[in-house]
């Protein structure tokens, strides 16, 4: 299943809005156990990043998500960067993005 798409496309091309664009220098992961009152304990993924906003602004956010998140995230990110490493190689032979 593909989310949709948060910029627009055409022509296989994607026009990305620099307002929103960050660029990932790093991550760390690490587990919790979330104890918010008022809840039960519930497992947690934390994801630090480290980068900078296209715009310059250097950041390091912090997501949190629950673990089945995580791990649909985790295979996505893996189809995803074959995808991108076979679109590379597609480029630098024909000369065309997809």
């Amino acid at each position: 299943m593909r989310a949709e798409r948060t910029t627009p496309a055409a022509n296989g091309a994607v026009e990305v809005d620099d307002t929103r664009t960050f660029l990932v220098f790093g991550a760390f992961t690490e587990t919790m156990v979330g104890l918010a009152l008022g809840h039960n304990p519930e497992a947690i993924v934390r994801a630090d990043l480290t980068g900078k906003w296209n715009h310059g602004a250097h950041d390091k956010p912090v997501l949190m998500m629950r673990p089945e998140l995580a791990r649909e995230w985790a295979g996505l990110l893996l189809v995803a960067a074959d995808a991108a490493e076979g679109d590379l190689e597609r480029y630098l032979t024909t000369g065309k993005a997809t």
